[in-house]
C-alpha cells in the first residue's frame, strides 16, 4: 500500500484488521484509513508517534511535552 507522505518519509507502524494503518511522518502522528491519511495532535502536541492501533480505532503511542515524552 502506498500510504503517501506528510513529510520526507513515512512509516506504517501497526494495522488493525479494518485496515487502519497508524504511523508517523517526520514527527506527525497519522491514521491511513480509506485512502487518506489524516494527522493526529494528541493532546495538541504535533511531535507524537503511535504505536497500536486496535478493533475499536483505539491508539496508543506517546506525544512531546516541555517535560519529556508523555503517552497516550
Amino acid at each position: 500500500i502506498d500510504i503517501n507522505q506528510l513529510d520526507t518519509f513515512s512509516y506504517a507502524l501497526d494495522i488493525n484488521d479494518a485496515g487502519q494503518i497508524v504511523g508517523y511522518s517526520g514527527n506527525d502522528a497519522f491514521i491511513y484509513e480509506n485512502g487518506v491519511m489524516t494527522k493526529l495532535y494528541p493532546f495538541g502536541s504535533e511531535n507524537s508517534y503511535p504505536g497500536a492501533i486496535n478493533q475499536a480505532v483505539e491508539i496508543a503511542g506517546a506525544y512531546h511535552t516541555p517535560n519529556g515524552f508523555r503517552a497516550f
